[in-house]
């Protein structure tokens, strides 16, 4: 039913962790890799092969933790995009809104199956 990727940092200097959220922050953001994959239609059985079958020693190799965490995105959106249909990102993106994506389908749904005699 759901998909889940975890990513588990393991370091004790992390600055803000456990503050409130800064709200310009959780504001739509276009220039990340991840902007342009549409997670929703993604074919997650192959992205959690060819995870499984990476490479990963060179970017636990790495000489520091900016390093690897460029590569590990890296590696993880280029799967990403290959696995996934892409999306445009639109001025409409910027604004999110408060009713969830399976609820609007049914609210869709249930919509015009009543326009359906």
């Amino acid at each position: 039913d759901h998909d889940m990727v975890e990513c588990v940092l393991r370091t004790s200097e992390m600055p803000g962790l456990g503050s409130a959220p800064d709200k310009a922050a959780s504001n739509f953001n276009p220039q990340s890799s991840f902007d342009t994959i549409n997670v929703h239609k993604a074919n997650w059985a192959e992205i959690r092969e060819e995870l499984a079958a990476s490479d990963w020693s060179d970017v636990l190799s790495a000489e520091d933790q900016d390093t690897a965490w460029d590569k590990f995105g890296t590696i993880v959106a280029d799967v990403c995009g290959r696995h996934s249909p892409r999306h445009l990102v639109s001025a409409s993106m910027k604004k999110r809104s408060k009713i969830p994506r399976d609820r609007w389908k049914l609210m869709i749904k249930k919509k015009y199956s009543a326009l359906i005699p």
